[in-house]
């Protein structure tokens, strides 16, 4: 049975998250917050002059008030950690001051680099602190971190999403305490001193640049290259959109990512090495002393990232704990690791990295024994692969809801990919140590690089058949979060009554099971009663969708089609929100094209596509202007509703 009293810390963690995302999602709460701290406090104190019988009788009640006081200090910590933005400058300024806080990335046409500025001008120089996001358009960086650089010109506000559930990056930024950004020229920029970042950062990028010209250097293939640097050195700026989407349709998209399953390797490596030594020194408090400084020596070497951060944390401080063999144990160590990391960066939770790394590790923790236990191999050969199947399943159960709210796809073959990728990871990630243990001895560089590139040549052709094979990359699939929390649910209880056979849990289950089918039912229901007409907000384009019932009508311009980045970021939201995913052809709809443009009439309502913004009036129920998608006139009576929607965009349900 699960009893919260082996799990303390986690009772501690969960209030901490809660008061968190409370912070999040409902402001302005701080001083009544403060009150309850207070209130918590008094009692706490007061509490020294209860009778020990008392204590005992009404123990319940001090629980009660640490988690309490663990939300309080959950919403304070994330309320302290907003301030910088309540000191943006919402006056217009005409240079500033700044450091250079993180190493410049190509993007584009640009290098992107975060600068946290301190001081601002607009009559007069004053001083202000918060953080921006430079874009310099330049070939090559003009500045690297650490630097002091004075820039001309005025930091703008990012947008907020232009078009119905799409992706808000405007409050991403934010959770990464980012808030304007600042598109410049080289000529507007000036370096004014070097060398003013932290001493351990600035090594740590600098011995990953060096790593990272040795793999330029040293493997011939450009992808092969982009990939070695994203699983050794968690750079991921060169990988295209080719070798992303291989990867991530395969379900190997995690290995592209320096985190858990890297430092897990190293880790294992470790461990298996301390097993070749005689049992005097396969201690694991030894194991635990050697392999913490190794952990934290790679995270150094791959520039100190936040997922790598996050990954040798855990570790450690589940390294420290692994001589106590109860699963509880492990819980509390996980619940400990993720406390101290929101302490420091409260915003870390609302992080899909974060969250899919503490979801995962607790699906390996519960889930795993339950399945590796359905068959016992007797022969190395068949553990290590079973083990690996059941690591792989059990993390998938416990992500895919996640992956599917976050992402919309399912990778069907990930346990072929996975077990392909991750023995293959294990062997890139040992000999990526090697090649940088012995970088200055060319002649071993030379053949570990060209054995990294083989290795890498051979995963990505073996991915890249598995992205061909039919199926393969099941996407557009939508869970909204309340649906995702019902799946969750759902998980929990089934996995309680295999765990425990209890009808009891099985009776939960049937009831998250409904709950789950509700909502699906329902969004369907309100999709298949839906007939929109919906313009989108496009820089420089115009793209209208028709949708009824699931079905879809586009109309675009030819440069947009040729734009697929676009229409995913842009379109694609509203057509998985309204579940438009059979799409119909202009064509096959009753069309005429006429000289001030193209009429059609789709399940019985005439629209007019005007070629130019042209001012009449048109016997048609709606007009569109291509020129100006948002200029919208509706004739007929059949519209019941014609509004702007909170973005600004006119949505039309008839």
């Amino acid at each position: 049975m699960f009893f919260w009293s082996q799990f303390p810390f986690v009772r501690i963690t969960i209030a901490f998250c809660i008061g968190i995302i409370a912070a999040v999602f409902l402001t302005g709460h701080q001083e009544a917050v403060f009150l309850l701290v207070a209130v918590c406090s008094l009692f706490l104190v007061g509490s020294k002059f209860f009778k020990p019988t008392t204590f005992l009788k009404f123990n319940w009640v001090f629980g009660f008030v640490l988690i309490v006081l663990s939300f309080s200090f959950g919403y304070i910590r994330l309320f302290i950690e907003s301030q910088p933005a309540k000191n943006i400058s919402t006056q217009k300024i005409s240079a500033y001051q700044g450091l250079v806080v993180s190493q410049p990335i190509k993007k584009g046409d640009f290098y992107k680099a975060v600068v946290e500025i301190n001081q601002v001008k607009d009559s007069v120089w004053r001083p202000i602190t918060y953080r921006i996001n430079l874009y310099l358009r330049t070939d090559s960086a003009h500045y690297n971190y650490g630097d002091v650089i004075l820039v001309q010109g005025n930091p703008t506000e990012l947008n907020s999403p232009q078009n119905p559930d799409e992706f808000n990056y405007k409050r991403y930024l934010s959770f990464l305490t980012i808030y304007q950004q600042h598109f410049t020229e080289p000529t507007s920029l000036r370096v004014v001193s070097s060398g003013n970042g932290d001493a351990i950062i600035a090594t740590s990028l600098k011995l990953r640049s060096r790593f990272s010209n040795l793999l330029d250097v040293h493997i011939d293939n450009p992808k092969e290259v982009a990939i070695a640097k994203a699983l050794l050195l968690g750079n991921k700026s060169e990988l295209d959109d080719d070798i992303k989407n291989t990867y991530a349709a395969s379900g190997a998209m995690h290995v592209l990512a320096v985190s858990g399953l890297h430092v897990g390797i190293i880790y294992a490596i470790i461990f298996w090495l301390f097993s070749l030594l005689p049992k005097q020194y396969q201690k694991k408090w030894l194991i635990a002393t050697i392999s913490i400084p190794l952990l934290w020596g790679y995270a150094f070497i791959t520039g100190l990232s936040p997922s790598v951060l996050r990954a040798v944390t855990l570790f450690s401080i589940m390294a420290i704990g692994s001589s106590f063999n109860r699963r509880a144990n492990m819980v509390n160590l996980l619940a400990v690791s993720a406390f101290i990391l929101l302490v420091f960066k409260p915003y870390l939770l609302m992080q899909v990295g974060f969250q899919l790394s503490y979801v995962a590790v607790l699906g390996i923790i519960f889930i795993y024994p339950q399945i590796r236990k359905l068959w016992l191999p007797s022969d190395r050969f068949s553990i290590f692969f079973w083990d690996v199947i059941s690591i792989s399943i059990a993390a998938q159960i416990a992500t895919f809801p996640l992956s599917i709210l976050y992402f919309h796809r399912f990778p069907p073959y990930f346990l072929i990919s996975n077990l392909l990728v991750i023995p293959a990871a294990t062997i890139i990630v040992g000999v990526g140590i090697a090649f940088f243990a012995f970088s200055y001895f060319t002649i071993i560089t030379q053949w570990l690089g060209w054995l990294l590139g083989s290795i890498i040549g051979i995963v990505n052709y073996v991915l890249k058949f598995i992205y061909e094979l039919p199926g393969s990359n099941w996407n557009n699939i939508y869970l909204n979060v309340p649906q995702t929390w019902a799946l969750y649910i759902l998980i929990v209880f089934l996995f309680l009554f295999v765990v425990y056979k209890n009808i009891y849990w099985a009776k939960w289950g049937s009831f998250a099971m409904i709950l789950f089918s509700i909502l699906v039912g329902y969004r369907w229901f309100l999709n298949n009663q839906l007939k929109q007409i919906m313009t989108y907000k496009v820089s420089k384009h115009y793209a209208i969708d028709l949708i009824q019932s699931g079905q879809l009508v586009s109309v675009m311009d030819s440069s947009l089609m040729e734009k697929p980045d676009k229409i995913h970021f842009h379109i694609n939201p509203n057509r998985l929100l309204t579940g438009a995913s059979e799409q119909l052809y202009l064509s096959k709809l009753a069309m005429k094209t006429t000289w001030y443009g193209t009429a059609i009439v789709w399940n019985g309502t005439s629209v007019l596509l005007l070629d130019k913004s042209m001012e009449g009036d048109y016997p048609y129920d709606v007009v569109i202007s291509k020129a100006k998608p948002q200029n919208v006139y509706y004739n007929s009576e059949s519209f019941l509703t014609a509004k702007l929607n909170q973005q600004g965009l006119l949505k039309i349900e008839l």
